[in-house]
């Protein structure tokens, strides 16, 4: 409903309708509606333990860092594949970047994250596994300047959802 509600705000800025049905709705029809579900799926410690004894190695071992970046940093699958080198500061000094007109202070042992979820970039401190897993990653990422860089394309690897959903299957791990 909330949706549908701004597409047709939106229409009528751009003179396409002259009003929206939806603010007209009663709230006795507005509760009938029902709640759009999400699911949250979250690894127990058994099936974290299956996934990398069992999931990740072979031919899907290359997704290994990926999951455990995941794990380890809370980061969204989006923000790790385009994580960028120049975005790891795992100098001694701090360093300063501008996006989107804004400055952003990058600590020494923080990671910048460019593009969010709701768009605004944020920093995020790196523990002692995670700064010795991207340095690893760092000193093998290619000239492209991703950590997770696709040498083929020269660009970030853009997806790894079957190669991912494979590991789980393989590790027994309901998706």
């Amino acid at each position: 409903l909330t949706l549908l509600s701004s597409i047709f705000r939106m229409a009528m800025k751009e003179r396409v309708a002259t009003l929206n049905p939806c603010e007209d709705l009663p709230r006795s029809v507005r509760k009938k509606i029902p709640a759009r579900y999400r699911r949250n799926r979250y690894l127990r410690w058994d099936e974290e333990n299956e996934l990398f004894t069992n999931g990740l190695v072979g031919r899907r071992e290359h997704l290994r860092p990926l999951v455990q970046l995941a794990i380890w940093t809370g980061m969204r699958r989006g923000e790790l594949l385009r994580l960028e080198v120049k975005h790891v500061n795992l100098g001694k000094t701090q360093r300063t970047f501008t996006i989107k007109c804004e400055r952003m202070v990058l600590k020494p042992n923080w990671l910048l994250i460019e593009k969010t979820k709701n768009g605004k970039p944020r920093c995020i401190p790196m523990s002692k596994p995670v700064r010795q897993l991207l340095q690893m990653l760092c000193s093998d990422a290619t000239s492209e300047g991703f950590v997770f860089g696709n040498p083929m394309t020269g660009s970030h690897v853009k997806d790894i959802k079957h190669g991912f959903r494979a590991a789980c299957v393989e590790a027994g791990i309901e998706v």
